[in-house]
Parts: structure tokens; sequence; C-alpha cells
């Protein structure tokens, strides 16, 4: 994409957000829906300043009311959960084409990409809906894989090579479980609600109409890594693979992506802002007490963006090691 596109991008969203502005009380009705309810919004307008950065309905959509619908209405095989709103109150799913598969990577490398550019509708439903939907439908049937990596590692190819064995649905970097944890990073949620929105998330995730599918794989971003022990235990038969690189070359690639998104990146976000992101949420194995040293302010202050990218690292080493530590005194 060239330099002039990536203008035009941001000149849209900036152009999206001042219409959100101003129209707010005309172009979207913010009132949550209610309980069994869930609320079906066709998108008039859609605009984010780079494909690699979240898109959220509240920020990135100019949306109008259609219809309310049963909350079942999601579990349709072109609706896929989207994400959660950042107070956590409210779970968004995207609708597409029928017949559209908004997983392949034929239209783009990360499924929250796909679905930002392929949605048609917005489905939103309260968190206690979503909850209450989850516990209708039963446990999966399906394998399940989730692949956890350090990022640039070679995780998205190893995705795109499950995704053509017949029978192999692959999910690569659902943003709900990602927000959902940050969610319970900045204590915006309880450790138990958490918990209970990330095994629903994962049930919706992999449920499917198409009985053909055997096995679901699901590639998290790095930053999920500290969820694999309570993936594990929620969903007992399922497959952990661990994907990495050595740090130099893992820090080298992130660097260059970093330096390509940063000829553009000074039009809507600052130096500061793109480092709190590798600062913030280290993939560190849960509890929050762990590693206190790893977490200490001053010491995060202090890093660089190569730094901080190789701390994100460790940080993600050190979460598959102590998974791995902690499943071999089980065995015991």
């Amino acid at each position: 994409m060239t330099f002039r596109q990536h203008l035009t991008e941001v000149v849209e969203y900036y152009l999206l957000r001042a219409a959100l502005k101003t129209f707010k009380a005309t172009c979207r009705d913010r009132t949550l829906p209610g309980l069994g309810k869930a609320r079906l919004q066709k998108i008039l307008w859609r605009a984010k300043p780079h494909e690699a950065l979240d898109a959220e309905p509240g920020k990135n959509f100019i949306l109008r009311h259609e219809a309310w619908v049963l909350p079942e209405y999601v579990l349709k095989d072109n609706v896929s959960l989207f994400g959660i709103s950042e107070e956590g109150e409210e779970v968004s799913f995207v609708e597409v084409r029928e017949g559209e598969n908004v997983y392949s990577s034929h239209h783009g490398p990360f499924l929250y990409i796909t679905q930002f550019n392929l949605a048609l509708n917005i489905i939103t439903m309260s968190t206690d809906t979503f909850l209450k939907l989850a516990l209708s439908i039963p446990a999966p049937t399906c394998g399940l894989v989730f692949v956890a990596n350090t990022g640039r590692c070679g995780s998205t190819l190893l995705a795109q090579m499950f995704e053509n064995v017949p029978g192999i649905k692959v999910l690569s970097e659902p943003h709900s479980i990602l927000t959902l944890l940050s969610l319970y990073n900045r204590n915006k949620i309880s450790e138990k609600h958490y918990e209970e929105l990330l095994l629903a998330c994962v049930k919706i995730l992999v449920t499917f109409q198409d009985k053909n599918i055997h096995t679901v794989v699901i590639k998290p971003v790095f930053k999920c890594t500290p969820q694999i022990k309570a993936l594990h235990e929620m969903f007992p038969g399922s497959r952990m693979i661990f994907l990495y690189r050595n740090l130099k070359e893992t820090v080298d690639s992130f660097m260059r992506v970093m330096a390509s998104f940063q000829r553009y990146a000074s039009l809507f976000t600052t130096e500061s802002e793109m480092l709190e992101y590798w600062v913030t949420d280290l993939p560190l194995p849960l509890p929050h007490t762990s590693y206190r040293w790893a977490r200490d302010q001053a010491l995060l202050d202090s890093l660089h963006m190569s730094t901080a990218i190789a701390f994100n690292w460790c940080s993600t080493v050190a979460c598959i090691k102590t998974y791995i530590q902690e499943v071999s005194q089980a065995l015991k």
C-alpha cells in the first residue's frame, strides 16, 4: 500500500470520527440491548487509520439500527464474534454475505482485519445475554488446537498450512480474547467474570453449523499467551503448539515492521503511544503477582522500542516455561 493510500485512510478515519462526534445522537442509538435481545445494525461507513489496528464498532463505524433479533442469530456461519467493548459491557459480532468465508487468509492475514473489511452488519448484545447464550449451547465436540507463539515466528504461515487441510477451520488472531485479557489486566472485570467470558468467547468462536469441520485451530496474538493455561483447563482435550524464533531474529523482524509503520504513523499517533503497546499487557504468567520485578513501572519506562520487544519475547517464553512446569507437576 502506498503512502497516498495510507494518507487517504487516515483522512477518512478522522472524517468518520468527526461525523460520529457531530451526529452522535442521530447516527447511532447507544442504548444497550436488553437481556434476551441483540441489536442488528447496518454499516453505513467504516474507516480506520491502519488495517493492523483494532477495529472497534464504537470508533470505526457509522451504524444504523435495523432490527432487534434473538441472540441465536449470531450462531449462523456467516456471523462471527468480533470484539468486546472497552468497558466490558457489550459484545459485538460481524455479519458477512452468505457464503463468504471471513476466516480465509485470501481476504487478509488475520481474522479481525477480514471481519472489518467484509462486514455488512454489526450485531451487539450485553455481556449478560452473551453469557446466557454461551451456556445454552453444548460444549464443542470438535478438536481444538491453540498455537501459542512469540510473534514474527512463522505462526501465520503455520495457520495457513492448517487452513488447507480439509475439515479444519483456522481462526488467526481473534481480537475478542485479546480485548478480554486487556480488560482483566486493567481491573475492568473481575477474575471470575473474566474466566466466564473467556470460556464463552471460545465456545462461540468454535461453534459452526458445518458438520464437516472436525478441528478448529486458534492462533492468538502473542500477547494472549497468559491465557493458554486457562484454555487448557477449560478444554481438557485441546492441544497446544508453541512456536518461537530466536530472540535477535524476532526483534529484528518486529523492528522492520515498526519501521514501515512509523513512516506514516505520525499522522495518527505518537512514538510514545506506539511504545506503550510494548510495555503494557506484557504476556507474563498469571496471576499478576508473579514476576513482580518485570512488572515494575520504572523498569518499563526505561525501555526503548527494541528492548521492549525483547522484553515481550522473554515474557512469552517465561509464560510457556511456567505453563510446562505446572503441567509436568500435575502429571506426577
